[in-house]
This record gives structure tokens, sequence and C-alpha cells, in this order.
């Protein structure tokens, strides 16, 4: 009886230990150990009260504001990310991260050019927004001016007074009283009287021209500053009719063949009515060479004649400048192109 029980106690032993093992090294279990799944994060949703901002009227080179404003529409955290701005306008937000039905305001700052016409850029807005990951702001404004002058360009006498310059108007369409702060000329040829303190809307300047420094400064501008908020500077273009010029001011000659020489008319004229002597004339490159002058109204009419250069070669191109003496006055200096056949 002892022996039975001792081989079942046996039996029973081995057989736990052999399904134990069994057990461990099976290799298709079909047991399955459960995992926690990750939760998604909300998103969220960026929306603008609107997309197309038009600044309207403005002056060229002024300064305009203006803001936006959005919402984060999602039940998630809105991010910022990034702006992408352009020349002349620029964009902020106060700061990057928005909670769900929070609001938030884009600042819109515009540098208006100077150039008269339709402004038109855009503005890219960046963020985590999964559907809308980046909204576009069109910005538009019309460049206009808002001071006006007349004139615009003014020509000037030598043998007048004050070199026949006239009065110049300024004047605002905006009905904003502004003031004259500065004049400023190309060599300080031109000036005139203004004062500082007394604002209105239309300011008549009388210009004084220094007749002894207008010689050298031909051409060139006067720039009128003022404190206007939408036009802060009125340029005016002036030009001196000089005392002698050529007919035409320039030459072309094309085609050219070497050894071959042409010749051309040109006329050396007095805008002032005056009798004047040519003393000389001469060539910077010897390729251009008086041969006959004789005298007409206002001037004289001139033959000269094109010489192709000696050491020509591969040259398809020369300049030379043609020097014209007038007794007593300064040289006219005539530019001329010869265009030659290879």
């Amino acid at each position: 009886m002892g022996r039975i029980w001792f081989f079942r106690a046996v039996f029973c032993i081995t057989s736990s230990m052999i399904l134990m093992n069994s057990g461990c090294n099976e290799p298709n279990s079909t047991t399955s150990v459960p995992t926690q799944s990750r939760p998604k994060t909300p998103p969220p949703e960026i929306k603008f009260e609107e997309t197309n901002l038009d600044f309207g009227k403005l002056g060229p080179k002024s300064l305009a504001k203006k803001e936006i404003k959005f919402q984060n529409s999602g039940p998630g955290v809105l991010i910022i990310t990034d702006i992408i701005q352009c020349c002349g306008l620029s964009a902020s937000v106060d700061k990057e991260q928005y909670e769900p039905n929070e609001t938030g305001i884009l600042k819109i700052q515009l540098q208006v050019p100077g150039v008269i016409g339709t402004f038109e850029k855009e503005l890219k807005v960046h963020s985590n927004d999964p559907v809308n990951p980046k909204i576009i702001i069109k910005v538009t404004a019309e460049v206009m001016q808002k001071v006006l002058w007349e004139p615009e360009n003014i020509k000037l006498f030598l043998d007048e007074e004050n070199a026949a310059c006239p009065k110049l108007t300024i004047k605002c369409i905006d009905g904003q009283e502004f003031a004259i702060t500065g004049i400023r000329s190309t060599g300080n040829c031109i000036t005139g009287d203004y004062n500082p303190t007394i604002k209105k809307t239309e300011h008549i300047i009388n210009l004084k021209v220094d007749m002894e420094k207008l010689p050298e400064q031909m051409n060139g501008e006067i720039n009128v500053l003022m404190n206007h908020p939408e036009g802060t500077i009125a340029t005016v273009f002036f030009k001196v009719v000089q005392k002698y010029e050529t007919k035409p001011s320039l030459l072309t000659f094309r085609n050219l063949i070497e050894n071959e020489h042409r010749k051309e008319t040109i006329q050396i004229l007095s805008n002032y009515n005056e009798d004047f002597e040519i003393e000389s004339t001469s060539s910077k490159n010897n390729t251009v060479k008086m041969i006959d002058y004789k005298k007409i109204e206002n001037g004289y009419e001139m033959i000269i004649e094109i010489i192709p250069p000696l050491d020509l070669e591969d040259k398809t191109r020369v300049i030379d400048t043609f020097y014209i003496n007038i007794k007593d006055e300064k040289q006219l200096a005539l530019e001329c192109y010869e265009y030659y056949k290879k």
C-alpha cells in the first residue's frame, strides 16, 4: 500500500513538470498581452476674420498699420509656427500658443512704396492646424499722392533774372495742415524762404537761384521737405538751358567699313541768340575731323568726317568724343559711336 502511494506521488510530480515545460516552450501561444493605445491629440483649427486686407488709399512712402483677429476654433492647442513676410510688409502676433476658443490678433505694418499705383503683397501664416497649415493673407493698397505740387519740372535760363524760376505751389488734397521743414537742391544752387512753424494746407514758395552756382549744375532736382503724415518730400526736377548745343546731341554710325571715310553734317547753335566764334575742334581718339563749316542763323553748320582708326584689327565698335572749342566759352563735347563691319 505504501509503494502504491509513493508511485502515485512520483507520477503526479512528473506529470506536472512535463506540463509546465511544455507550456513555456510552445512556439505558437495564443495568449496575448493587452496593450494600452495612446490617446490622439485633439487638433486645433485656425480661423481668420478676413484674409483679404485692403489698406485703401495711402500716400507714397507713408507707414500704415492694421490688425486682423483670428480664433482657435478647434479642441487642441494652436501653435503659430512661422509668419512669412515680404519686402515692405511685416506682421507679428503677441504669442505663439492659443488655447481652444482663444482669440489672437495679427498685427500688420505696411511701409508704402514711393511708386504711384496699386500695391499687392502676401503674408503667409503657418500653424499646426492639420487642415490649414498655411493661411495666405492678401494685402492691397492704392498708392496715391496726398500732397501735390506745381510745377513738377522747371526750365531755367542763364540770361534771365533768377533764371526765370517760377514759384512753387505745394498743397494737400486731404485737408491736413502741414509745414515746410527744409529745402535742398543739387549743388545747393536753389533755395527758398519758409517757416517751419507755420502749418497750412497750401504753401507758395519763392525759389531763389544762385546764378553763379547754376552753370555748374545744368541738371538736378529740388527737394522740399514737409511734415505731412502721408507726404514728406516734394521733388521738382530742373534743367538749365545751356548757352550752346549741338544737333544732333549724339552721333551713331553703323555698318562702317575699314578704310572708308564717312561724312556727316552737324549744327552748333546758340540758345540765347548770341553771336559766337568757333575757335578750334579736336577728337579724343582721332577718328573725327572737321572738314568745313559755315555761318547759319543762331550758329554754325559743320561738316565732319569719320576716319577709321589704323589699329582697328578685330574691333567692331569705337567710341570717340568730338570737341568744339568756342571762343571765351567752355567747349562742347559730342559723343560719337562707330560700328564697323567685321
